[in-house]
């Protein structure tokens, strides 16, 4: 059966749609555009009983008609992937854990293409026949930022990661078997000392945001992925090494966000989010709305 999804997935599928959008001129001019999907799940997902395109059908299907990849660890969500991509040329599937498969699948894409990845985790972890595969891990990021054409869009999971942490303080005899599933997803186990005693989802974000500015991404930005209740779910995450797509992405945030920023935000660091400390509807007393 399809993934089922909820509303604030479709904010994740306008801002791919969009970005597709402005690289179609990019695509006709050089043809030279790929996309990677590292969970592409079932390919079409159910919304309110609907069936529409998930993300790797969405980039597919796009009138900017990238070469696309998909990778997916799943056997039934790949079957069903496989399945949905039956009649499209421009789409190959690939079984198998993300982490492992990428270095290969981006040596096999030509080094004059420019590559957008889309990183797309539902949690921190997947169990496998009953042994643990981290979902996201640092190196493959790593791998990614070597690739000077390459930008990526991460799910970051900021609330299963402070779950976790939660879950490390509540349970000091799986401490450590908890806190690798987020030095994995880090690549340090110096997150513990630089969130501090009160870890909070801004300090995740910005935790993350350091780090890719580490490795040499020079266009970052977040944006804050809310749920029907105005509650935080994640945080979808850009890198990139060119300016043109951190414009391109930096408008999508905007719009998707609603509200124009206190500050207008630098494209080297920009960030769509509550204000810290502050209540929803201060927010909105405080931030101007998008006309």
């Amino acid at each position: 059966m399809a993934l089922q999804i909820h509303k604030h997935t479709l904010q994740k599928y306008r801002i791919l749609q969009k970005y597709f959008k402005a690289c179609l001129n990019f695509e006709k001019t050089y043809g030279n555009f790929a996309y990677v999907d590292t969970h592409g799940g079932s390919g079409r997902v159910l919304f309110e009983g609907r069936t529409i395109l998930g993300s790797p059908l969405i980039a597919a299907q796009s009138e900017a008609k990238p070469e696309c990849y998909a990778v997916e660890i799943d056997k039934d969500r790949r079957l069903l992937l496989r399945k949905a991509i039956t009649r499209l040329q421009n789409i190959k599937v690939i079984e198998g854990d993300c982490n492992k498969e990428i270095s290969s699948l981006l040596k096999g894409i030509d080094s004059r293409k420019f590559t957008f990845i889309f990183l797309d985790p539902d949690g921190l972890v997947y169990m496998d026949s009953g042994t643990k595969v981290f979902q996201l891990t640092w190196q493959t990021i790593t791998e990614i930022s070597n690739r000077r054409n390459s930008e990526i869009l991460v799910n970051l999971r900021s609330q299963d990661i402070l779950r976790v942490i939660g879950a490390i303080d509540a349970e000091p005899e799986r401490a450590s078997a908890l806190a690798e599933d987020i030095t994995a997803l880090f690549g340090t186990d110096s997150w513990s000392a630089k969130l501090g005693s009160k870890p909070t989802r801004f300090k995740i974000r910005d935790l993350y945001l350091d780090r890719l500015q580490s490795i040499g991404f020079t266009h970052i930005g977040a944006v804050n992925i809310k749920s029907e209740e105005h509650s935080h779910m994640y945080y979808l995450i850009y890198a990139s090494h060119h300016e043109i797509g951190a414009k391109i992405m930096n408008s999508n945030f905007k719009i998707e966000w609603g509200f124009n920023p206190l500050i207008e935000a630098s494209l080297h660091r920009f960030i769509y989010d509550d204000i810290e400390h502050t209540e929803g509807t201060m927010q909105r007393e405080i931030q101007t709305k998008l006309m």
